[in-house]
């Protein structure tokens, strides 16, 4: 079978009415999908595989006090379709878009336990960073 992997672009949110049930942590929210795409700052690649979206891969563009980087901020394939390259195609495509838009560099996070998303962005070219530190999360509201 072919996977398309796309960029989606303002207007494309429909492509997201048809997505794997498994993909995400719930229901994809069209309005939601919206706001994400029709900000030029966010940037969602899918993999579309018979008119279903199998993978996606979001990336941030982060302008810290140098030159504009590329943050990898999730990568997901639903179960059904891993193993067989399409996470591997949504970061090349990522990283692509980053080189096409001079980015100055690309980087991801992902907990130690992670191995499989470890090996797959070693093998897209990323590098591991031991001395990156520990991430911290704060919970801003309460949860539902």
């Amino acid at each position: 079978m072919t996977t398309r992997i796309q960029m989606l672009n303002p207007g494309d949110e429909m492509i997201l009415d048809h997505v794997s049930a498994d993909l995400f942590d719930s229901e994809a929210d069209i309005d939601l999908a919206a706001e994400l795409i029709n900000t030029p700052r966010n940037h969602l690649i899918v993999a579309v595989e018979n008119g279903l979206v199998v993978g996606m891969c979001f990336g941030v563009h982060y302008v810290p006090d140098k030159r504009p980087e590329l943050c990898i901020n999730e990568l997901c394939v639903a179960p059904a379709y891993r193993r067989r390259g399409i996470g591997k195609r949504l970061v090349k495509a990522m990283l692509e878009f980053g080189r096409l838009n001079d980015f100055s560099r690309a980087w991801a996070l992902t907990g130690k336990s992670n191995t499989a998303t470890i090996r797959l962005f070693k093998s897209a070219g990323g590098r591991q960073r031991t001395d990156a530190g520990t991430v911290f999360t704060f919970e801003l509201q309460n949860s539902r």
